[in-house]
């Protein structure tokens, strides 16, 4: 029973900060995408858009996933017509996490991602961090034990993302 008491502490306790994190992270995005973007239509609903163009990999499309995520945020949002906003704050944090790995790095990071980093910042640490983070908050939601996981790692990853993100939502 002791276990069960600590494990749904800890999960609360990282919650709330993974809540706050995945706020600044989809915001930064969108921010640094937005700001760059110059296609007729928000980058989430342009099809032209890197995160809803074919994205053809080893003989797979990495962004059908993404395309149907955002469909689907469409329509938890209200369906057509939404604004960009509530379709950002109805995908998923997995949606946000597969944003900067290793084939996304000439499509989204270097012309986009980068800008909500401080200059200098390695997709590589950026990716690192939010795929530990995310696995962590997926390990929350399905209520799994997290005394298998390296907590004082996932801390770090979780300050370490904020600090670069947000020095004043670190503080």
């Amino acid at each position: 029973m002791l276990f069960i008491q600590w494990n749904a502490a800890a999960a609360a306790t990282f919650g709330i900060d993974l809540g706050h994190l995945e706020v600044a992270l989809r915001n930064a995005y969108d921010t640094a995408i937005t700001a760059r973007w110059s296609g007729p239509q928000h980058w989430l609903l342009d099809p032209s858009s890197p995160v809803r163009r074919l994205l053809i990999r080893n003989g797979k499309d990495h962004n059908a996933r993404r395309r149907s995520q955002i469909v689907e945020a469409c329509e938890r949002a209200g369906g057509n017509g939404v604004s960009p906003g509530k379709i950002i704050a109805e995908l998923p944090f997995g949606f946000w996490r597969f944003l900067t790995t290793p084939s996304r790095h000439d499509s989204l990071w270097m012309p986009y991602l980068r800008y909500a980093f401080p200059r200098g910042t390695a997709r590589a640490t950026v990716n690192h961090a939010v795929t530990e983070l995310n696995q962590m908050r997926n390990r929350i939601a399905h209520h799994e034990p997290l005394l298998v996981r390296d907590l004082a790692a996932d801390h770090k990853h979780l300050l370490q993302l904020v600090k670069l993100l947000s020095p004043r939502l670190a503080a």
